[in-house]
């Protein structure tokens, strides 16, 4: 600082003179200690915008841990806990005032506060004061409030509603609450009574074993909480566990409802007998009620009493004609009782069993005439229950009119036929026979009427046409049927042969026909071939194999023929829609094109003014059997079915639980190896959720039968390269590398319907969709569903089934390693039951009890191992 110095003498005269002068300030600034304080977390003390200081989490204040205080927090502090009040020797100037905090919380809003603060001088040459403490302690205050629910009375038809506690947490509280629920049936003043125990934990003074203090029940005079109370934490601020009790009671004086099942009042066994299932089912008001179920099976005609027992079905072999009647009692376990009773009658509808002869020859008497009984055309015949000698006859030729199609139709015709000159050469008759009963059929064969003798006077001139019908690898074809008039036809045997004898002189057309077993011979491989001819990859070799390829007749062959074909495989289709199971070609016709089904091929021979004996063969081609491996007759050799490889499908085995939902992935390593693969998956006690696409999309599936736990899958290679396969699926083309990592085939979500092995409950299938898969040189390969070990390593008790249950149930359970279990049985009132002590192996087991071994009611029952222990309750009616 610069100071002047002037001086004046009387006249007013001056002079200055000048100097500096250094002021310098050695004294620190001096800082007082606030004093401790303490504070509740409701009152906001607490966090402060502070981040936790315990970095080493050793719980203790070191002095590395120090953190500086913004000046947001600086402020908060000064306001709440104090401003630090330092002064220093020299007022003239400003302090600068530093504060840092440690922060250390703890649950429940609980948390020591450290704060420290000095004073830097004015001049900001260093001079520091010591640091002064101040510690601020927070505590828990409880300040929580819980609504607890009224209790509930409702009738039946009404379902038992969810309930809650309500839950308000004060700024330090930590409040939660379990719910466990026990339904009682039969009761004194209900049918059904839940009783929910609310056990609400307060964490902040909660201690392990610690008794629940009961939260008093306001009830009225009929034992209910009638509304719905709030409780705060004054009177409770040290209690750690409560419990509050609701009832909910269901009221019922309504019956249950009967649903009879339908029964089958046709016998269509070989035995004059059929074992039927008679069925109901039960429902009542109250979704939770257990019912017994009881039936009596009556002889309707004197009231004998054949059988009675429980359950909601019983099976029993009937007869036809006699009249049975169905009791059925249902009660409720609230004392309700339904009854219903129906009277049956069965029938026997099982049509018989006539035997041809194939073909008679028979001379014309001298008269011109013979007759024809119906006995000399049949071979034997066999009904169910009308003895042979009960069985009526009846003879049809065309010269009769129209073949009839009803019982009055078939009694009305005679038991013989007269043939005459009129009638010479094959004749085709069908023989009728009829029971008891009125069942009736027939089957069809011929009579070769002949005049050797001239008995006609050579009335009339005659020729034999006759022919053979093969398929193109020249196996012959039965049970065609071949056409020569309106009212001439015969069908061929095992050796393919038809012959007509035929008046000369006149025009005849010769039709085979042939619509039966459109699946007969039809295969995936099929596609596999239709697919590589379409692409140019493998043509066919013969016109024969284009046409059985064009299966709805366009005269092309495209991607819609493989539609088509796969319908049928899948079942999902039972014919072809636009043509007959066989088509048939002029066996001396020649093709001419590339496209033959396109060309206007014979399908019948013309025959103009028959002059002489003629052949006449036809080339016989079933529809969409590209490779001609079709059964043509009864003689030939059944396709060789043994493979001595296997395409392999596999899928994770896995423990299921009633009432789950599982995504099985169905995957294989030999995908590169195939050309196409079919088979029919088979599955019980699984309701199928969906289905998803993988390398088979949608459209190779079935599933119409879904309701019958079986779905259909037919799936080919669309194309065949030198390095990989395409593979269609609903994504779209896929490309498959020739290496064993395992695609998805496809993906099922399944829900289970009882507890058990997902491997005792999948499997494949032969039928409606055969077994079979095809390797690179179109081999047959069998197909096999493998199951890979589970990766389980949780021990698990599941629910008995059935449950509740009459006189068996069963428990399953889980090991993750072989282990010695424990089944200990209990009663309502904790009264051992039983105890059974066994060693079981690693994976799913069971245990079976009897109803001689337990009480009726509720039965809690608890599996203990090595692996820890688990319980489940269940109910045994009486």
């Amino acid at each position: 600082v610069k100071v002047y110095l002037r001086v004046t003498d009387k006249q007013g005269n001056q002079n200055i003179c000048w100097m500096t002068v250094n002021v310098e300030d050695k004294i620190a600034p001096i800082c007082a200690d606030l004093p401790d304080m303490t504070g509740t977390c409701d009152e906001g003390h607490a966090g402060n915008g502070l981040t936790a200081t315990d970095t080493n989490e050793n719980g203790k204040m070191d002095e590395t841990e120090w953190v500086d205080m913004t000046a947001e927090q600086a402020a908060d502090f000064n306001t709440k806990y104090g401003n630090p009040d330092c002064t220093d020797n020299v007022a003239c100037g400003g302090l600068v005032i530093e504060q840092q905090y440690q922060f250390i919380e703890k649950s429940c809003g609980i948390a020591t506060i450290k704060r420290r603060y000095r004073a830097i001088d004015w001049d900001g040459e260093g001079r520091t004061s010591n640091w002064s403490e101040q510690t601020i302690r927070i505590e828990s205050k409880a300040n929580w409030s819980i609504t607890l629910p009224a209790d509930w009375k409702g009738t039946c038809g009404e379902e038992v509603p969810a309930s809650t506690v309500e839950i308000i947490n004060g700024a330090c509280d930590l409040m939660a609450y379990e719910v466990e629920e026990k339904t009682f049936t039969s009761v004194e003043d209900a049918c059904l009574k839940v009783v929910r125990t609310f056990t609400i934990i307060n964490w902040c003074k909660y201690e392990a074993g610690q008794d629940a203090v009961t939260i008093t029940r306001v009830e009225n005079q009929h034992g209910l909480v009638t509304e719905s109370s709030t409780i705060t934490s004054e009177g409770y601020e040290n209690v750690g566990k409560l419990e509050y009790v609701q009832i909910l009671k269901l009221q019922d004086d309504t019956a249950p409802i009967i649903t009879l099942g339908n029964v089958e009042t046709c016998i269509n066994s070989e035995a004059c007998s059929e074992t039927k299932r008679f069925a109901i089912t039960a429902k009542d008001c109250n979704d939770a009620a257990t019912l017994a179920l009881n039936y009596q099976w009556i002889l309707s005609t004197d009231g004998t009493q054949l059988a009675t027992g429980e359950g909601s079905f019983f099976e029993a072999t009937v007869v036809p004609k006699v009249a049975y009647e169905v009791q059925w009692t249902v009660t409720d376990n609230c004392g309700n009782t339904a009854w219903k009773k129906e009277t049956y009658e069965f029938w026997d509808c099982k049509k018989p069993s006539p035997y041809c002869l194939n073909g008679v020859a028979i001379e014309l008497m001298e008269s011109g005439r013979v007759q024809v009984w119906a006995s000399d055309i049949e071979q034997k015949r066999f009904d169910n229950c009308t003895a042979e000698d009960k069985l009526s006859f009846r003879i049809y030729h065309a010269s009769l009119g129209d073949a009839p199609t009803d019982l009055a139709g078939v009694q009305a015709l005679p038991e013989v036929i007269d043939f005459n000159c009129t009638t010479l050469g094959t004749q085709t008759v069908n023989l009728y026979v009829i029971d008891e009963e009125g069942n009736w059929d027939f089957c069809t064969t011929y009579v070769i009427v002949q005049d050797n003798m001239n008995a006609c006077g050579n009335a009339q001139e005659m020729a034999v046409v006759s022919g053979t019908i093969a398929d193109w690898k020249n196996n012959t074809v039965e049970d065609v049927m071949v056409h020569a008039m309106n009212d001439m036809q015969m069908m061929t045997q095992e050796d393919g042969q038809f012959d007509f004898g035929l008046e000369m002189y006149k025009d005849y057309t010769i039709q085979p026909e042939k619509n039966d077993r459109p699946l007969n011979g039809v295969s995936t491989f099929d596609l596999v071939l239709i697919s590589k001819h379409i692409l140019g990859i493998q043509q066919f070799e013969n016109p024969y194999q284009m046409i059985a390829a064009d299966v709805n007749g366009s005269g092309t062959i495209t991607a819609f023929d493989m539609v088509q074909t796969r319908q049928l495989i899948l079942n999902i289709t039972k014919e072809f829609t636009n043509s007959p199971s066989w088509r048939f070609v002029d066996a001396t016709y020649e093709f001419t094109t590339n496209t033959p089904m396109a060309e206007a091929y014979p399908q019948v021979t013309q025959v103009a003014d028959l002059r002489h004996n003629m052949i006449v063969d036809f080339v016989a081609i079933k529809v969409g059997d590209v490779n001609g491996n079709a059964r043509p007759n009864s003689l030939a050799v059944a396709e060789d079915r043994t493979t001595t490889n296997t395409f392999e499908i596999s899928t994770e085995d896995k423990v299921l639980k009633a009432g789950e939902t599982y995504s099985i992935a169905f995957s294989t390593k030999q995908l590169a190896e195939i050309q196409g693969y079919q088979f029919t998956l088979g599955y019980e006690n699984l309701t199928v959720e969906k289905l998803q696409s993988g390398v088979a999309g949608i459209e190779n599936f079935g599933l119409h039968k879904m309701e019958e736990g079986m779905i259909t899958t037919s799936w080919n290679q669309s194309a065949v390269g030198s390095e990989q396969l395409a593979v269609g699926s609903e994504q779209g083309n896929q490309p498959v590398t020739r290496n064993s990592q395992p695609v998805t085939l496809f993906t099922i979500d399944f829900t289970a319907e009882r507890n058990g092995k997902l491997s005792e409950q999948l499997n494949v299938l032969d039928r409606p969709t055969s077994i079979e898969a095809y390797d690179a040189n179109g081999d047959l390969m069998d197909v096999q569903l493998t199951f890979t070990t589970p990766l389980y390593d949780q021990f698990e008790l599941f629910q008995n089934t059935p449950n509740p249950f009459h006189d068996k149930t069963m428990i399953g359970f889980y090991l993750p390693d072989d282990s010695e279990v424990q089944l200990i049985l209990r009663d309502e009132t904790g009264r051992l039951l039983k105890s059974i002590k066994v060693g079981k192996k690693a994976g799913y087991n069971t245990i079976q009890l009897d109803q001689e071994e337990l009480t009726n009611g509720f039965i809690y029952y608890q599996l203990t191992t090595k692996f820890g222990t688990q319980a489940k309750k269940m109910l045994k009616l009486k």
